[in-house]
């Protein structure tokens, strides 16, 4: 299987929209996108996560994983500070992947967990000394 990455940036009155699409290029067009990912600028954090999607066909088999982990790279590029995200109370296999990614459950609101993770980029570098 080939894959491919694809992304596309939309900008709607100052507001950044990153979408990520993880693409099987062996299959016909409507069964060939195995994953996408929507990120949205967000001033209190650096950015939202606003959407995540596996094919359920192809779950389990670390797409999902590898299109976040492209995403973060492509927040870390953009000097996001950090990203948030919401993931369901009942959807344990999403919240254990955002986990081993590095998000942190913050709190519980509604039928959501709100998960943050920190990018790194602080003023002054990374370490003090």
């Amino acid at each position: 299987m080939s894959v491919i990455l694809m992304k596309e940036v939309v900008v709607v009155d100052l507001i950044t929209t990153v979408k990520f699409f993880l693409l099987d290029v062996d299959k016909p067009q409507d069964d060939r996108m195995l994953a996408s990912c929507q990120v949205t600028d967000w001033e209190q954090l650096g950015g939202w996560v606003q959407l995540v999607h596996v094919n359920p066909n192809c779950r389990r088999q670390g797409y999902g994983r590898l299109l976040l982990q492209e995403m973060l790279a492509y927040a870390r590029e953009a000097d996001k500070t950090g990203l948030g995200l919401a993931v369901r109370k009942h959807n344990k296999a999403a919240y254990q992947l955002y986990k081993s990614l590095g998000f942190v459950g913050c709190y519980v609101h509604g039928q959501d967990i709100i998960m943050t993770i920190h990018l790194g980029h602080q003023e002054g570098g990374q370490g003090s000394g």
